[in-house]
C-alpha cells in the first residue's frame, strides 16, 4: 500500500486524479500477505515512505521468504508530470527528468514477521 494519498482539495479545484496525489513523507508503505492455507492469517510490513507504480518479480523461495522489487519514487510526480504528459501525446518534454527514483528487492519473511532490505 502506497503512503501516497489524494488531495481532495486539489481535485475539487479541477486537479486530475494524477495531479492530485500526494506522497505521505512520514507514513511508510505497507505490504499486507495473506496466508495461502488460511486467508485469516495476515502479516504487515514496512517499506520506506514514497510512491511506487508498479511492483515486479514476486516470488517466494524454498525457505518461504516472499521476494519482489519495485521502483520507489520520492513523489507522485511521475504521476502528475511525465504520465500526463504522455497520455496528452507532449513528445516535447524530457522524460528522463523524473523524480528521484529507487530500484528497489525486498525480502519478507513470514517466520520473523520481519522485512529483510536486500
Amino acid at each position: 500500500l502506497s503512503s501516497a494519498k489524494f488531495d481532495s482539495k486539489a481535485m475539487a479545484n479541477g486537479e486530475g486524479v494524477a495531479a492530485a496525489m500526494r506522497v505521505d513523507t512520514v507514513t511508510p508503505m505497507r505490504v499486507i500477505t495473506l496466508s495461502k492455507n488460511n486467508l485469516d492469517e495476515r502479516k504487515e510490513y514496512d517499506l520506506p515512505n514514497g510512491f511506487v507504480f508498479h511492483f515486479g518479480n514476486a516470488y517466494e523461495t524454498r525457505t518461504g521468504q516472499i521476494m519482489f522489487d519495485y521502483v520507489r519514487f520520492d513523489s507522485a510526480s511521475i504521476m502528475s508530470d511525465n504520465m500526463t504528459a504522455i497520455m496528452k501525446g507532449d513528445t516535447t518534454k524530457d522524460f528522463r527528468i523524473v523524480s528521484r527514483s529507487q530500484a528497489m528487492m525486498v525480502t519478507l519473511d513470514p517466520k520473523t514477521g520481519r522485512n529483510a532490505k536486500g
